[in-house]
């Protein structure tokens, strides 16, 4: 994938410590925007498979925690999946975000229980992970949270201090090689569809930028930054749909158990500046994550789970195809096991890790979700997915 940082862009509100040889590690488990879904299979494997980035206490109050990388291989045809041998991979990643490459043959992580440098992996045809040669990439500073371009060969790194890193990926190794950067701005981040904008946003700003395809390097668009209005809003997760017209961000901002508002703008085609859409509040209390089914008729949001919001946490919303407005589904917000959120982006599945995996899958005429998986990891903190396909 997914600290109750409101800049720092959160999946859920929980600060998860993990215990190293140098001390305690305080880490955040999301900030949205890389979970990976929506990239292409590796060319020639016969399956899909899941990535989820889990972890659990050793024992109750024991300070000690295992867990890692889990695979699984995914059948489209019924939503199942199907733990792959040797699971889990990459145990120093615990519980850190996931992000695979455009092309889907290579996963990447965070040495969380180390030294925050980025593991890399390529994907074998089973779907079990073999580290990148060269890998870990040793960073300046601590990484925190990885985004991957959906067309192109690059990986962005946001560091704790919020300074982000591009790195070119080799397309035959998967190694990694720093090429520039930008200071602090915010989180979380998103990249269009296309891979030609990357936008970061901020409690008080939206920072638009294009993507050189040739070197990564960003360069801010005419206009930027964008004000935002409000000072009722702490950004967390953020997803962009298939179109790549709109852009939808939760709002981790909690007022005695309410939620403020989600809020989201629209993307010009042309010069790729964005206009504010009226905010809406999906449910009672504080989003956790957002992501968009594969039609672009959807936008499911899961909540924070409060005494004002009951166990009905999450939310399926209509998108509007002209103006990019929110509207409640019938029947929603749905009951839920609600965390980290990834979309299928060519079948109608959404993925939901919190407490273990729940496959949903939605129907593309009502919206009404329904759970096909709800078993994998059972009792796991799952923060984190990606998707090969």
């Amino acid at each position: 994938m997914i600290s109750a940082s409101l800049c720092s862009g959160p999946r859920a509100l929980v600060v998860t410590l993990i215990v190293t040889s140098s001390g305690l590690l305080a880490f955040t488990p999301g900030c949205g925007g890389g979970g990976g879904g929506g990239n292409p299979g590796p060319p020639g494997l016969p399956s899909r498979f899941l990535y989820a980035s889990a972890f659990q206490e050793t024992s109750p109050g024991s300070g000690k925690f295992t867990g890692g990388i889990y695979a699984y291989q995914f059948d489209p045809s019924s939503g199942g999946i199907t733990a792959v041998a040797g699971s889990p991979f990459a145990t120093d990643t615990i519980g850190a975000p996931v992000a695979l490459s455009g092309d889907g043959r290579f996963l990447y992580s965070i040495n969380f229980a180390t030294d925050g440098s980025i593991a890399a992996f390529s994907i074998e045809v089973d779907g079990s992970l073999a580290r990148v040669p060269g890998a870990p990439f040793v960073t300046t500073e601590p990484t925190r949270w990885l985004v991957t371009d959906p067309a192109a060969d690059f990986l962005f790194a946001i560091a704790y201090s919020g300074d982000l890193t591009v790195y070119a990926i080799d397309s035959s190794t998967g190694a990694l090689t720093a090429q520039s950067g930008v200071a602090a701005l915010g989180s979380p981040l998103v990249i269009t569809p296309d891979g030609q904008r990357l936008y970061q946003i901020s409690p008080s700003q939206i920072f638009e930028f294009s993507i050189d395809p040739a070197t990564g390097a960003l360069k801010p668009l005419a206009g930027s930054p964008v004000a935002i209005q409000t000072n009722t809003f702490g950004p967390g997760d953020a997803a962009i749909d298939p179109s790549g017209r709109f852009i939808y961000v939760t709002n981790l901002s909690v007022f005695t158990g309410f939620g403020g508002p989600m809020y989201a703008w629209s993307i010009d085609p042309q010069t790729g500046a964005v206009s504010p859409i009226p905010p809406f509040s999906p449910t009672a209390g504080p989003q956790a994550s957002v992501a968009v089914d594969a039609s672009g008729k959807y936008a499911i949001v899961t909540t924070v789970v409060t005494s004002k919001t009951g166990p009905n946490c999450l939310a399926v919303l209509g998108i509007d195809p002209t103006t990019g407005m929110l509207s409640q589904v019938p029947g929603s917000p749905f009951v839920g096991d609600c965390g980290v959120l990834v979309a299928d982006s060519s079948e109608p599945y959404i993925y939901d890790g919190s407490s273990g995996v729940t496959v949903y899958l939605l129907d593309e005429t009502t919206g009404i979700p329904r759970p096909v998986v709800d078993s994998a990891l059972p009792g796991m903190a799952v923060l984190n997915l990606a998707v090969t396909h």
